[in-house]
């Protein structure tokens, strides 16, 4: 049997990235509106300062690894106790509370496709995140313990997966 010498051998390979395109055309228009992930976040937030309310403010301990809040002074406490017999922090509106559990109230909140921002709008609030004179600080507002890191996987996978990921 002879062998021709002349042939050539051909190997073609032909790839068809349509779909491939597709889904990374998906992925660019997700990175550019991180709008499901900052709702996501807005929910976590109000989910961690409620829970800081309910705890006497051990989730804004354990966020920033200091104390609960201190107790009320003890002739405040009484007082408080005979007229205003509700938890620590929480008046008979709620208004405060209620301010941190619901951030979409303010009519200050911004969400874009690319940030966000949350207001707490209380005019008391900042008296009772930093203190006065006569009253300690008590953590109304925070970033949760590990929040950033579950962000930033949220949007790893919302860019990757679309609302699934969420």
């Amino acid at each position: 049997m002879a062998r021709n010498r002349n042939a050539n051998i051909v190997v073609r390979v032909t790839v068809h990235a349509e779909d491939t395109i597709e889904h990374l055309q998906e992925m660019e228009d997700r990175a550019n509106n991180m709008r499901p992930v900052f709702a996501w976040g807005k929910r976590e937030l109000e989910r961690a300062y409620s829970n800081n309310f309910t705890s006497m403010g051990a989730e804004s301990a354990r966020a920033m690894l200091r104390g609960a809040w201190p107790p009320l002074d003890p002739q405040y406490a009484s007082w408080k106790l005979r007229n205003q017999p509700t938890p620590m922090m929480i008046g008979p509106t709620a208004s405060l509370f209620r301010s941190v559990a619901d951030l979409a109230q303010s009519p200050s909140n911004m969400t874009e496709n690319s940030e966000a921002t949350f207001f707490v709008d209380n005019p008391i609030a900042k008296f009772h995140q930093y203190g006065t004179e006569n009253m300690p600080a008590r953590r109304l507002v925070f970033t949760p313990r590990d929040f950033d890191n579950q962000f930033a996987n949220k949007v790893a996978k919302y860019v990757r997966y679309g609302s699934r990921g969420i």
